[in-house]
């Protein structure tokens, strides 16, 4: 079963996230530079460091209860290896790889008695895409059937014994309630080493101009604040991207709170890192050559971690064979997990079952957000569970609140509310980090809580519509639940998307409800922007958030929201004639800009053309949408017409209507008749249900989750254009906005 998420495209966005890509994505950008270099663009001011290696390992890897032992002069050895001379002595003998000299070494000194080595420089998996294989990977060494056990002793050990005696246990998610899981059986292929349901730890090999960061020298310890920390080479922004990848691939296609990689260095160096939602902690480079050895010392330990001091989350199970046969009488297949909601209102707990998805979406930072189709232990329905990394800020409210809210004042087209609550102890701990005082130049970080939220109502995609009708009447269900939140509960939701408009079966017909308030605030807040991010989805974005991402987030920005959705699905899932389809819809849905004065991307030109009718004119549409669908966007974007209009640009007649406009975008009452109008007609084609114009395009994804891809509708994902003589300029890797799935 697919692992669908709650809002393809949601988020308060930060950056223009290919993070979120999907995994089995079957059109990866062609050149790997380009991918890398967008993902280290993704995560520009997430990492922190140098962290003192001795601090890095006391604040996040507990001691073992024995002492290493000595690796004596292993690793010193690694410092002659020659990438020339090791071709073997006789004939037909094969090269040794460092990475096979490395794991020998590794080996030898006795300090991953538990673990296996595996070097995975040459492994293809085709199952996953861009063939993701980190130079060493590090699994359990034990049988498939149980290398994903965990114990409630392993467990407890994480708040009482050693963790506990650790300066940072506090850092160390645990699960309130651990239950052991029964032998799970891993999939094995020939290509099993790599895959990333057994990854333990990704370890890469890379050379002195290849390190991603630089630790600035004694002579600069005063200039720590302004000093570059992220290199700005190209090979190592590529290594940077490169180790995102990684640690993208290892916590999207396992249940973790973090992870842990390895950087080596020009076979002499190493760095430590720690990867969570919030960003990613780099320890100081250090000689791991030399005899006591910090590596050595890392490894010893992390071998004796338990589960979730390695980062897995413990509120999530294998189901027991009876577990996995009451799923499988619901109709659900592959792998069976349970998972764990404790409600927010009652403290109580619920469980529910799940299916192991078979399309993963690569995301490190951000909200993270995931989708189940579920099974309610206790009511034995089916139900749909959320899955997410809340931002964890005072001032923005749980989404189990919100919902509770909307329920009080009977908000029309949202789903009944079953549970919700934080996931006990699993917080990200890298934001704590910003202000200590061996951090290296700017960061921009936020903290995050693993939330869970279940709804009772199951929909389907928006862009799964069987006629264009259903489209436009969801979208029309789901802007009256809007209406009635910020009417009745003084409610915004401010991330109105395709992904947050569900389809379901009403009957003998369907309606649409509104999903996805994480992200809503309340109507009377202060009248200033809440935080330097932009909120909402950059294909729906309004024209003016995606001009200036300080504007506030105001009702017609929603308005103009659910404009771009209909539009949008409009000439993506039905056949189109447009001669530029490709082109407009890259401008109108895609563009982004990068500004010369500052690293701010830009976007919202397209849609300015849009209403301004240079871009997919009115005639235009009506020769390619049925006729209700082509005149209801035309008669909704009239008055975006004349609101843009900047009042130096005006015929004096402009003014008036100008005038009138600026009125009617902020009139809901408007908009009802226009929708109810042209939903009346009784023209409307019956059998164009959705067909995606662009699946067979290359870097066009059609996964659900994307959040937008830098080569979407066939565009280069190279570099944006800067922003010089007002032209849309090519794809931009990132937007100023917070990254999330995506």
């Amino acid at each position: 079963m697919d692992r669908p998420t709650s809002s393809p495209h949601s988020t308060p966005v930060k950056k223009r996230s290919s993070v979120s890509t999907p995994l089995t994505d079957p059109n990866p950008p062609a050149v790997a530079d380009i991918r890398y270099n967008e993902l280290s663009k993704d995560m520009h001011k997430q990492f922190v460091g140098p962290m003192p290696v001795a601090d890095f390992l006391k604040d996040f890897v507990p001691k073992a209860r024995r002492l290493a032992p000595s690796p004596g002069d292993v690793f010193g050895k690694l410092k002659s290896y020659d990438d020339d001379a090791q071709k073997g002595d006789g004939a037909g003998a094969t090269k040794r790889s460092f990475e096979d000299c490395f794991i020998d070494a590794v080996n030898k000194a006795g300090i991953c008695p538990d673990l296996e080595l595996l070097n995975t420089t040459s492994k293809v998996v085709a199952k996953y895409v861009y063939d993701q294989k980190p130079d060493i990977s590090v699994c359990r060494k034990t049988s498939s059937g149980d290398a994903l056990q965990t114990t409630t002793t392993a467990a407890t050990a994480t708040t009482t014994g050693t963790a506990k005696s650790n300066a940072a246990s506090s850092n160390l998610p645990t699960s309130p309630r651990p239950v052991s899981p029964p032998a799970r059986k891993i999939p094995t292929k020939s290509s099993s080493p790599v895959h990333w349901f057994r990854m333990e730890l990704c370890i890469e090999a890379k050379r002195h101009v290849e390190d991603p960061f630089s630790d600035p020298p004694p002579s600069k310890a005063d200039e720590r604040a302004t000093y570059h920390f992220e290199k700005t080479a190209l090979k190592a922004i590529h290594t940077r991207g490169q180790l995102i990848s990684y640690a993208s691939a290892h916590m999207s296609t396992q249940f973790r709170c973090f992870c842990f990689s390895v950087c080596l260095v020009d076979k002499t160096n190493a760095r430590l890192i720690r990867w969570d939602r919030s960003g990613a902690i780099v320890s100081e480079r250090f000689d791991f050559t030399k005899a006591e050895s910090p590596l050595a010392e890392f490894l010893w330990r992390f071998n004796h971690l338990d589960d979730a001091q390695r980062g897995r989350d413990l509120s999530v199970t294998s189901a027991s064979e009876e577990e996995a046969a009451l799923a499988r009488k619901h109709s659900m297949e592959g792998d069976i997990h349970k998972i764990l909601v404790t409600n927010d209102a009652d403290k109580v707990d619920h469980y529910f079952l799940v299916s192991a998805p078979s399309v993963y979406r690569l995301v490190v930072t951000g909200r993270a957000s995931f989708g189940y189709i579920a099974l309610d232990m206790q009511t034995k329905k089916k139900v749909w569970l959320k899955d997410s990394w809340r931002i964890d800020l005072d001032d923005m409210k749980k989404e189990f609140e919100i919902y509770k809210l909307l329920e009080k004042h009977s908000v029309r087209n949202i789903s009944p509310l079953v549970c919700g609550g934080d996931v006990a102890g699993q917080m990200t701990v890298t934001q704590n980090y910003a202000d200590a005082a061996w951090r290296s130049g700017e960061v921009d970080l936020l903290p995050h809580h693993h939330y869970r939220l279940v709804l009772e109502t199951i929909g389907r995609p928006l862009k799964d519509f069987k006629s264009t009708k259903e489209m436009v009447r969801a979208t029309y269900h789901a802007f009256l639940a809007h209406w009635d939140a910020y009417s009745l509960a003084n409610i915004l939701h401010r991330d109105i998307s395709g992904g947050n408009i569900l389809i379901v079966e009403d009957k003998d017909t369907t309606r649409g409800i509104l999903i996805d308030w994480d992200l809503s605030k309340d109507r009377d807040a202060p009248p200033e922007p809440r935080r330097n991010w932009r909120t909402g989805t950059w294909q729906f974005m309004s024209a003016g958030i995606l001009r200036n991402r300080f504007k506030l987030h105001e009702y017609q920005d929603d308005m103009e929201s659910f404009l771009h959705v209909v539009s949008y699905h409009s000439l993506r899932y039905r056949p189109c004639t447009l001669i530029t389809y490709n082109s407009d819809m890259y401008d109108m849905f895609e563009a982004a800009e990068e500004r010369d004065d500052s690293e701010e991307v830009i976007g919202g030109k397209g849609k300015l053309h849009f209403f301004g009718y240079t871009l997919l004119r009115p005639h235009e549409l009506k020769k390619t949408l049925p006729s209700p669908l082509a005149d209801l966007i035309n008669e909704i974007r009239k008055p975006f017409r004349y609101f843009y209009m900047h009042p130096m640009e005006m015929e004096e007649d402009h003014m008036p209507k100008k005038i009138v406009a600026d009125g009617q975008v902020r009139s809901a009452h408007f908009f009802f008749g226009i929708w109810e109008t042209y939903l009346a007609s009784d023209t409307w084609p019956v059998d164009d249900q959705s067909e995606d114009q662009l699946k067979s395009l290359p870097g066009a994804s059609t996964s659900r989750g994307v959040k937008r891809k830098a080569d979407s509708f066939g565009q280069s994902s190279l570099k944006a254009r800067k922003v010089d003589d007002g032209d849309v300029g090519g794809s931009s890797s990132r937007l100023a906005s917070i990254s999330e799935m995506a």
